[in-house]
């Protein structure tokens, strides 16, 4: 049975097993999970059964779902990795004192994820797009730096650089993000070459 540990600062390792079509996490009694911490949110996340694995759904939490160190929104769990929700690091593992066997997968389940994934892809890179728009358009604003700059402009100025901060930290993590990914998207490539599935490339 797969199961779910993590550690909170002072306290023993908990391990939670994970069974049944939904688990919830989060700081709330009511969740399955319960993790009390202030930087979790009262329902952060939800595991979803799906086709004999389970897939890590964030829950439009403040301080957001991690997966290897990468923000994600959704998230297959195949095989053993370490997440985060919010400040609080854990570690999901599918076959708890067992070493992991070969994911196979049938065609309708990579049909699935591969539809999945295209969606990912194609979110992700429209906002990889956005992010350089606006990082382009905060950018024009540093002309202004070698102006003599009276109070107010002197704000404005300063108020655009923590704009232009924020988009490139923002930018940086949908560019993490799209290469995790990436590496999934390769990972059901490769099994539905082996089963002989023939698709479309992701673009």
């Amino acid at each position: 049975m797969p199961c779910l540990r993590f550690q909170l600062p002072g306290q023993p390792e908990e391990t939670h097993p994970v069974s049944g079509p939904r688990v919830t996490i989060g700081r709330r009694a009511e969740n399955t999970i319960q993790i009390v911490d202030r930087s979790v949110s009262a329902f952060h996340a939800e595991l979803l059964a799906v086709n004999g694995h389970y897939r890590l759904r964030d829950l439009e939490s403040t301080n957001r779902c991690f997966v290897r160190g990468a923000q994600v929104a959704e998230y297959h769990l195949r095989e053993r990795c370490r997440l985060a929700f919010g400040s609080v690091e854990a570690e999901y593992d599918p076959m708890p004192g067992a070493d992991p066997a070969p994911v196979v997968l049938s065609p309708a389940q990579m049909e699935q994820d591969f539809d999945f994934l295209r969606s990912e892809n194609a979110t992700l890179h429209e906002r990889i797009r956005a992010l350089q728009r606006q990082l382009d358009i905060l950018g024009s604003a540093q002309l202004f730096r070698d102006k003599p700059a009276e109070l107010p402009l002197a704000a404005e100025l300063e108020k655009t650089r923590e704009e232009l901060a924020i988009a490139l930290r923002a930018r940086d993590a949908a560019r993490t993000a799209a290469g995790l990914l990436h590496s999934e998207k390769t990972s059901i490539l490769r099994e539905i070459r082996a089963s002989g599935i023939q698709r479309q490339p992701l673009r």
